[in-house]
């Protein structure tokens, strides 16, 4: 069985990628800079190109059984459009080439068809899978904590966490590893049928405050979440240096947050809740770039 990871150096995609191969399995990798991969690229065949490429995609579904779709994101501005035909093509060359069967990653909300930013896409590309594979299984995670490493300087300067939302509004949050390691299992899994949605809801709800709390338990020092408005957490992320496009949509992203439309359509069970804790996050993660950032700061 031949597996095909289409974003092997994205957060999720290499994770995906390693445990399949540390579990032996046979990959097939598309990556624009396979230099990149690390040593990825060393343990797989890699196909290098744009995944809008319809030659590239041709060539790397041959021989493969099943698809492991990650729709891009933003790197379009017009994403919208540009997702679901990218996913159009990738079904379409898929199911051409024989590929059985597929795992698409979409996201909490991704029932919602418009007005929740950059997840606003992956409701038509969930419909073009569905029309295209009779075995499918479609993961929606929930907020990424990995979300949080864009709060670094901010806490290693200030001791504080903003967003343009309220601070005691709970919410999902899940760490990328456990989303790769259901991924990976899903994927190498040769005998499951049928289409399905799987929420991944993490271990548990939480606000913003409960976040700079669990962040500052980490630290060893306390961190506060401070309520910007939507604008002001626009111009910070293009004084960060994002296109107004995706800032614009990251700010929808939070106004859904806030307004209770971003939620899990799926209810949360022992199957969807996944192991990893803010905290221990944290301190694996976020604590040593905190520490890196301030003794940065320190030295400027």
């Amino acid at each position: 069985m031949r597996i095909l990871v289409n974003t092997p150096t994205g957060k999720v995609g290499r994770l995906v990628a390693r445990n399949l191969l540390d579990a032996g399995h046979d990959l097939t990798l598309i990556a624009r800079h396979p230099g990149k991969l690390d040593d990825l690229g060393t343990r797989a065949p890699v196909v290098q190109g744009d995944l809008d490429d319809p030659a590239i995609l041709d060539r790397a579904t041959q021989g493969v059984d099943t698809l492991f779709w990650i729709t891009p994101g933003l790197a379009n501005p017009d994403y919208l459009r540009w997702n679901q035909e990218l996913a159009k093509l990738a079904v379409a060359t898929a199911r051409r080439n024989g590929v059985k069967r597929a795992v698409m990653l979409s996201s909490i909300s991704a029932q919602v068809p418009t007005g929740v930013g950059p997840i606003s896409s992956l409701h038509q590309v969930e419909r073009e899978f569905q029309a295209g594979f009779a075995d499918l299984v479609i993961l929606r995670p929930t907020f990424f904590m990995e979300n949080h490493f864009a709060s670094i300087a901010s806490i290693a300067a200030m001791g504080a966490i903003f967003a343009p939302i309220a601070g005691n509004v709970r919410f999902p949050q899940i760490a990328t590893r456990d989303i790769a390691a259901r991924a990976a299992a899903l994927l190498g899994d040769g005998t499951w049928t049928g289409q399905r949605i799987l929420g991944l809801h993490g271990p548990a709800d939480l606000s913003y405050e409960q976040t700079a709390q669990n962040i500052g338990e980490a630290l060893g020092r306390p961190v506060n979440f401070v309520q910007v408005t939507g604008e002001q957490a626009k111009q910070a992320m293009l004084g960060g240096g994002l296109p107004a496009y995706i800032a614009d949509a990251y700010v929808e992203m939070y106004g859904a947050m806030g307004s209770g439309v971003f939620q899990q359509a799926e209810p949360r069970t022992p199957e969807t809740t996944t192991p990893t804790t803010l905290l221990q996050f944290a301190l694996d993660t976020i604590k040593p770039a905190v520490e890196a950032a301030t003794k940065a700061g320190a030295k400027a």
